[in-house]
């Protein structure tokens, strides 16, 4: 994953004072910082994690697009992100696990 670079944040900062470029191109580059520097304190785990639970949704979203059915690797594949993401974030799962419970 790629970290966020200081220079990055300064140039954005200097062009964001004077900048002539539309304001939703300079707001999307706000935002992408903003998540890149939080994703700068997920754990090595959590980020190993998340590009493993969105490669699968790739290749899911790929297989019903193409064939409108998931194949047995990315039903196993889901399940086992499921299974990931329990794991890195115990806290985020813990509350969606409560939510449903909730309904």
């Amino acid at each position: 994953m790629t970290r966020t670079n200081e220079k990055l944040a300064e140039k954005i900062a200097k062009e964001t004072a004077e900048d002539t470029r539309p304001q939703w191109e300079i707001a999307r580059e706000e935002r992408e910082l903003k998540y890149n520097n939080a994703a700068h304190f997920l754990l090595e785990d959590q980020i190993e994690t998340l590009k493993f639970v969105m490669k699968i949704v790739q290749e899911a979203d790929f297989e019903c697009h193409e064939s409108y059915e998931l194949g047995v690797d990315t039903m196993k594949g889901i399940d086992r992100a499921e299974w990931k993401l329990r794991l890195a974030f115990p806290e985020m799962y813990e509350s969606i696990h409560n939510e449903r419970m909730g309904e």
